[in-house]
């Protein structure tokens, strides 16, 4: 393994990776059966360099503050120390024992009698609670769906200049509130089996050379939003495209704010939106 691939497992474990990296660790752990096991190693050692007290002291609170956050993996190093300590008391059992025979010719016979096998007891399930730990703990997440930080990165992925992306399979224009009226929001039904979703922002007046659009959703606490977007020409005049993951646009409403670039790098707002989705 890698100095770079060691240290960027340790960071993860220890819960000090960036949204991208922490990505990357837990695609490979699922897919790389190599990279699974060497995971699961240096999660190994992590645990064993903090209960021996080998980690700095900013490693120890992170691990502290991460890593034993949750009952299981708390529930799983409580064990792993009480199983090392086993460990440690028939090490010294059979120390003392070898020791008398090593005096005693008459008493080799005794060595024969000691468990050693709960050595390798120990280890096999010192092993077993790491691997149930780690492999629990992103079976989890994973089904607990994406972060917030999951959804921001592939919302601006979706939209940046360089994204091919997929075609949309389903599209609506929308106007501003201020030129469609107060009454009752868009409605948008989507299709099972569409991938993405092509909103067309209509602009009341094209004056800024990029434009952020906030996303709030009802049952969301608050709003995700894509930086950098150009203004198109459109049948419907100067728009702004913006597209959406289909699993993204679950029934319940949506209200929009585009905001202007300035020159002063400010953010000035410019029209509002709003939407209803539909099964």
């Amino acid at each position: 393994m890698h100095d770079t691939q060691k240290f960027l497992m340790r960071r993860y474990l220890l819960g000090a990776v960036d949204e991208g990296e922490r990505e990357q660790v837990e695609e490979r752990f699922f897919l790389d059966p190599e990279y699974h096991a060497e995971l699961l190693g240096a999660e190994e050692d992590l645990v064993g360099d903090y209960l021996e007290n080998n980690l700095s002291a900013q490693d120890r609170n992170l691990f502290r503050r991460h890593y034993l956050a949750t009952p299981q993996k708390l529930q799983s190093v409580q064990l792993t120390a009480a199983l090392r300590r086993y460990c440690s008391t028939a090490e010294t059992e059979t120390t003392q024992v070898k020791v008398l025979a090593d005096s005693n010719p008459q008493s080799r016979a005794r060595l024969s009698s000691v468990p050693t096998w709960r050595f390798a007891y120990a280890a096999v399930a010192i092993a077993a609670l790491i691997i149930v730990s780690v492999t629990l703990t992103l079976v989890f997440r994973k089904q607990r769906g994406p972060t917030e930080g999951d959804i921001s990165r592939q919302l601006r992925e979706l939209n940046s200049p360089q994204s091919a992306g997929k075609t949309p399979g389903a599209s609506i224009v929308l106007l501003p509130v201020t030129l469609r009226g107060e009454g009752e929001s868009p409605n948008l039904s989507i299709r099972p089996g569409t991938e993405v979703v092509l909103l067309i922002l209509v602009l009341p007046r094209d004056d800024y050379p990029a434009y952020t659009i906030s996303i709030q959703r009802d049952n969301d606490a608050k709003p995700f939003t894509i930086d950098g977007l150009p203004a198109t020409n459109t049948a419907a005049g100067k728009a702004l495209s913006l597209k959406l993951p289909a699993w993204f646009m679950s029934s319940q409403g949506y209200a929009f704010e585009v905001k202007g670039l300035t020159a002063d790098g400010s953010l000035k707002s410019v029209a509002e939106y709003t939407l209803k989705v539909h099964p």
